[in-house]
């Protein structure tokens, strides 16, 4: 009896270890290569030395930081990112709020709301398989940085291999998505939802642009050399919908038809040789698309900008046709 007990002890002990080996904890990697805006990151202790404390709970796990702080992450494989979010106590300015984001390859996957000294922690629990890079962000929001305690608390990689992730320097990627637009110039005027909820085929979204049917929006590439994204029709309404990516006027890529329920369509566009760029949402009135996960790549500072469509200007002075003239591009 006592030898089958320890043999059921065995393999219980083997199946935990077995289920715990995936794990690699935030706290495990180098995050002295954390950029941050005070002081440096601390690890399992908050920015003052102490034990981190969240809404009077104290934790013994987890990564500290203050806004704006950006920790990169070459993932080699690792599945899925796991942690929960929050102020410490210790900051001293309870009215003030930050925001933590999850950022794969340039995409925004995850977005806490905005966040205050107090409120309980949140959790994160996102899918990374499909990315090479992480970035761990916290930004200050809209009312600076005062205060900005931040803690990753149980911050942890499920890896299913031998690969460990590992902190890498700054990639310096630029936030910019199609969210990051200026949405008064999609046309007509009412047809962009730029709030949410961004859901396609039952999976919510972190970033987006929703574009009513039928609806565009006329963007100058900057320095853009890519467009990458998905869309799909919004589980909100019924009906379908067709998103095509003008170049100019030549079509760069068609979704095809697309259904409510439907899962959404990557795209990877190349900006070569296109100046303008047109988002051409089409359909029968009352569809929107969610234009989401979306990323620029730049090679260059200039970033895209919307704009309105320069067919509308082309009888009037060139500098106010859009197509031939941008302010701070004047030679």
């Amino acid at each position: 009896m006592k030898k089958r007990m320890a043999a059921g002890a065995c393999v219980w002990l083997l199946a935990v270890a077995g289920a715990c080996a995936g794990d690699v904890y935030l706290t495990d990697l180098d995050i002295s290569k954390t950029r941050q805006g005070w002081k440096e990151a601390a690890r399992d202790f908050n920015l003052l030395g102490h034990r981190m404390k969240v809404a009077g709970q104290t934790y013994t796990n987890g990564m500290a930081t203050c806004s704006p702080s950006e920790l990169y992450i070459e993932l080699r494989g690792a599945q899925r990112f796991l942690a929960d979010v929050a102020v410490d106590d210790t900051g001293d300015q309870p009215h003030t709020y930050l925001v933590f984001q999850v950022i794969g390859d340039g995409r925004l996957l995850w977005q806490s709301g905005p966040m205050k000294r107090g409120a309980k922690p949140v959790p994160v629990n996102v899918e990374v398989s499909a990315f090479k890079t992480l970035l761990l962000r916290v930004d200050p929001w809209q009312d600076g940085t005062a205060g900005d305690h931040a803690d990753w608390l149980n911050a942890r990689f499920i890896t299913g291999g031998t690969a460990k992730p590992q902190a890498v320097p700054a990639l310096n990627w630029e936030k910019v998505w199609i969210s990051s637009l200026d949405t008064s110039f999609v046309s007509p005027a009412g047809s962009v939802s730029a709030d949410g909820p961004f859901a396609v085929a039952g999976i919510t979204y972190a970033e987006g642009l929703g574009l009513w049917t039928s609806s565009e929006l006329c963007v100058l590439k900057g320095a853009a050399t890519r467009f990458a994204g998905k869309v799909g029709v919004n589980d909100g309404t019924t009906g379908s919908a067709e998103c095509l990516i003008y170049g100019g006027d030549k079509a760069l890529w068609r979704s095809g038809v697309m259904k409510t329920g439907d899962p959404a369509k990557a795209f990877d566009v190349s900006f070569a040789g296109v100046g303008l760029v047109r988002l051409v949402t089409e359909g029968a009135r009352g569809v929107r698309a969610d234009w989401v996960e979306t990323v620029f790549t730049l090679d260059g500072w200039m970033k895209p900008c919307a704009t309105y469509n320069p067919a509308v200007f082309e009888s009037r002075p060139e500098w106010e046709n859009p197509r031939v003239f941008r302010v701070g591009a004047e030679k």
